[in-house]
């Protein structure tokens, strides 16, 4: 469509939520060694969190932060399966993040259908 950017949103990205397209921010915490806290705001609401735990749900390797979800969808005539692993990288300036997804579902509950994609992100980081 001319003239249409889309704007990528890590919130998105990380929760599968389209209503979390709208974050102005995300915030990464480790309480402990194995637990990753993501928290998505609204300005200065916080709008929804997720406690991840390692090994399954993210790993830390070679400097990037790796996290995995996995989940159902159901939409009009399509259901099935998403997996995705983000593999985020800082910068100075910005957060990098790579998105692998892949998918396996059913069309009218008889088409079987899958795909898998990879695409990269870049966000603005706020400095502290």
């Amino acid at each position: 469509m001319p003239g249409y950017e889309a704007r990528p949103s890590l919130g998105v990205e990380l929760f599968g939520k389209p209503e979390l397209a709208r974050a102005t921010r995300i915030g990464f915490s480790l309480p402990t060694s194995n637990t990753l806290t993501v928290t998505v705001w609204e300005g200065t609401k916080r709008v929804s969190s997720r406690t991840l735990t390692s090994p399954g749900d993210f790993d830390c390797k070679a400097g990037r932060l790796v996290v995995r979800g996995r989940r159902f969808f159901a939409e009009s005539a399509v259901a099935g399966w998403q997996s995705d692993t983000i593999t985020l990288r800082s910068t100075d300036d910005y957060l990098v993040a790579q998105v692998e997804e892949f998918g396996v579902g059913l069309i009218f509950l008889v088409i079987p259908v899958g795909g898998k994609s990879t695409s990269w992100y870049r966000f603005p980081r706020e400095h502290e």
